[in-house]
């Protein structure tokens, strides 16, 4: 189910559907509710799968025996990849309103992204530090 889920919501990023992932995963949209309520709830399995996903590979790099010629280059995901484009479009688009600073790039804004989204998800942040944190954030990317 979620790597059904995964591949739907790579492909198609914000604008794919619960009603998708149960198509491709082959079970009814009540299959998936009963497992995950709430699109949000799919979306937040999704997430946690990715990190473990991330930190499995992490852990693969960085393990004693792993060959050094390989590196610890954790690339993004092919679930967040298919972003790259909307990011650089709004960026862009800021930028050009002068409401980013114009020495902004995508990769700084995805990791950014990334470390924001991986901090939420190893703590329990309540909707004030979220507001916070992404205000300081977005005070800084300003001009």
């Amino acid at each position: 189910m979620l790597a059904a889920a995964r591949e739907v919501f790579a492909e198609k990023g914000s604008t794919a559907s619960t009603e998708e992932a149960a198509a491709k995963a082959g079970v009814a949209i009540g299959t998936v509710f009963r497992h995950f309520p709430t699109e949000q709830a799919l979306l937040q399995a999704l997430m946690k799968d990715l990190l473990h996903r991330l930190t499995a590979r992490a852990e693969t790099l960085t393990a004693p025996d792993a060959d050094p010629a390989t590196g610890i280059e954790l690339q993004i995901t092919d679930a967040v990849q298919p972003l790259r484009h909307e990011i650089e479009e709004l960026l862009a688009r800021a930028q050009h309103s002068g409401t980013v600073r114009r020495d902004i790039r995508p990769d700084e804004i995805i990791a950014l992204l990334a470390g924001t989204c991986q901090a939420a998800l190893h703590s329990t942040w309540n909707p004030d530090l979220q507001h916070r944190t992404l205000a300081i954030i977005f005070h800084g990317l300003g001009p």
